[in-house]
C-alpha cells in the first residue's frame, strides 16, 4: 500500500500549530516508512488562499493503487480493521465499484444520529443521487481506482469532489454499504452562504458547477435516473435561491425547467419566491411591529 499524505489544506479554521504539528506528523512517518509515505508539502494554506480541487490536484496524479480510500484532516478513521474489510469485499464481489461505511457523526454541539440503513446492504443509485454527498460518508469510501480513470471535467469542474466521485462510481458498479461505525465524520455548521460571503456571484457559480455535474451524468447514463437527477436539481435551485435572495432570473436562465421538476413542497416554495412572499411578510412584521 501507499499514502499519498499532505498539509496545507484545511479549511483556515485550523490553528498554525497544528499544522505544524501535522507536518512534523508527516516527516516522522516518512523517516520510519519512505518506501510507503508519499507527501505533498505546500508552504501556505492553500485552501484559504482559495485553491480546490485538492484530490483531483495533488492526491489523485500520485495514487499507483489498485483501490483507493479517502480521509479528510478533519475525519478519521475508527476501525483497525476498516480497509482490510472493505478490499476483502471488493476482491471477492468485482460487479461492486464503491464500499463505505455507516459512521460516528460530531457536530458542533456534539455528536448527531444520522440514520442510514439498519444492516449492511447495496446501496439504490437512488440513494446515490437523491440524497446527494453527505449520505455516503466521504472518510468511509475506498473504490476501485481504475474506473475513476474517465472522471470527466464536469465533474472535476464541480465544488465538491465526494458527491460525483459517489454517482460516477455508482454509475460503473454497485456499491455496498457496512453497517459497522468505520470512521468519525465531523459536520460543523460555519453559517448560511449569505453570512460567508456577500458576493452572490461566487455562489451562483458553485451552484452551477453542481447542476452542470448532474446535467452531465444525466446525460452520460442516457436519461436512464432522469427523475432523479432532476429531482435534485430542482431542489437545489429552491434552496440557492431561499438563501441567496434576487438571483431568480440567472437560475431560471440556467435551469429555466427545474419548477416542473418540483414536489408539492418545494412548488409552494417556488411560489413564495415568485411572489416574494417572504419579503413581504418581513416588511409587515416590520411596519407593524
Amino acid at each position: 500500500f501507499q499514502s499519498v499524505t499532505g498539509d496545507g489544506w484545511v479549511d483556515g479554521s485550523t490553528s498554525e500549530n497544528i499544522n505544524y504539528n501535522i507536518e512534523r506528523l508527516i516527516k516522522y512517518l516518512l523517516s520510519k516508512y519512505p518506501d510507503k509515505i508519499f507527501p505533498i508539502f505546500h508552504e501556505e494554506n492553500l485552501y484559504s488562499q482559495g485553491v480546490r480541487g485538492m484530490f483531483l490536484n495533488f492526491v489523485f496524479p500520485k495514487a499507483r493503487g489498485k483501490y483507493i480510500a479517502l480521509c479528510e484532516g478533519d475525519d478519521y478513521w475508527t476501525d483497525p480493521l476498516k480497509l482490510q474489510k472493505q478490499v476483502n469485499f471488493l476482491e471477492s464481489h468485482p460487479e461492486y465499484s464503491l464500499t463505505c461505511s455507516d459512521a460516528t457523526v460530531l457536530g458542533n454541539s456534539g455528536e448527531l444520529t444520522w440514520k442510514r440503513y439498519d444492516e449492511s446492504c447495496e446501496v439504490p443509485i437512488k440513494d446515490v443521487i437523491l440524497k446527494r454527498g453527505a449520505w455516503i460518508y466521504t472518510a468511509s469510501m475506498l473504490y476501485r481506482w481504475e474506473l475513476m480513470q474517465d472522471f470527466p471535467d464536469f465533474s472535476r469542474n464541480c465544488h465538491v469532489v465526494d458527491y460525483p466521485m459517489a454517482i460516477h462510481l455508482a454509475l460503473r458498479g454497485k456499491v455496498y454499504f457496512f453497517a459497522e461505525k468505520m470512521v468519525t465524520y465531523r459536520f460543523l455548521t460555519a453559517g448560511s452562504w449569505s453570512a460567508r460571503t456577500s458576493i452572490n456571484e461566487a455562489y451562483f457559480n458553485s451552484w452551477l458547477s453542481e447542476i452542470r455535474m448532474l446535467q452531465g451524468y444525466n446525460e452520460q447514463s442516457q436519461g436512464k435516473y432522469a427523475t432523479y437527477f432532476q429531482a435534485v436539481m430542482g431542489k437545489l435551485a429552491i434552496f440557492y435561491l431561499r438563501h441567496v435572495p434576487g438571483m431568480k432570473n440567472k437560475v431560471l436562465s440556467a435551469l429555466p425547467n427545474f419548477p416542473k421538476w418540483l414536489d408539492l413542497s418545494d412548488k409552494l416554495k417556488w411560489w413564495r419566491i415568485i411572489l416574494g412572499i417572504s419579503g413581504l411578510k418581513a416588511k409587515l412584521k416590520k411596519t407593524y411591529k
